[in-house]
């Protein structure tokens, strides 16, 4: 073999080395950003992950906040409605005391014990029905009472307030649901 055959030789095992780490490094090149593909997609799933759960954590206490002030809002609106049907009943009462009153004022007068009352509180256009029950008491007039009246015996020892307004409000608890009902069925009709 020659000089130049050897030459020859050597530069083309020399080029087809040079060729297959070539090859090799672009292979390994390949794999490697393949690689940094797979990792960097992995990363930007945790990342979207990792943002999600953090945007339910600063959601959270804002949505948390939110149903907090609802339910207040919610119970000082019940409040409120409470408060306005109780002061219509109020106002009703006097309506109920101008149709009937002597039947009424008789049949609160009939639910009292039997004793000697020195006091009786009344209406003002309540006392000749007062006067015509209880001859021997002292009758006051309040016109503070709406209707019915309140009785005092034993010195102050026995009273009892048999008043309109009082009976409404031992009543409330049960009459309240009922007229809330009759208004939300009204509320659906209209």
């Amino acid at each position: 073999m020659s000089r130049e055959q050897l030459l020859e030789s050597l530069r083309r095992k020399g080029d087809q080395r040079v060729h297959d780490i070539w090859q090799r490094m672009e292979q390994e090149a390949a794999r490697l950003k393949a690689e940094a593909d797979q990792q960097l997609a992995t990363r930007h799933r945790e990342l979207e992950n990792a943002q999600g759960q953090w945007s339910q954590d600063l959601s959270r206490p804002i949505l948390l906040a939110a149903e907090r002030k609802a339910r207040q809002i919610a119970v000082e609106a019940k409040r409120l409605l409470v408060e306005k049907l109780f002061e219509a009943a109020l106002e009703a009462l006097a309506e109920l005391r101008d149709e009937r009153t002597a039947d009424v004022f008789s049949t609160l007068v009939d639910e009292l014990p039997t004793i000697d009352w020195y006091q009786v509180m009344v209406n003002p256009q309540d006392r000749s029905l007062a006067e015509k029950h209880f001859a021997q008491a002292e009758i006051i007039e309040d016109p503070q009472i709406v209707g019915g009246l309140e009785a005092v015996a034993a010195q102050g020892g026995i009273r009892v307030n048999n008043t309109l307004e009082k009976r409404l409000i031992r009543g409330w608890p049960d009459i309240f649901p009922g007229l809330l009902q009759d208004l939300l069925n009204e509320g659906d009709k209209g």
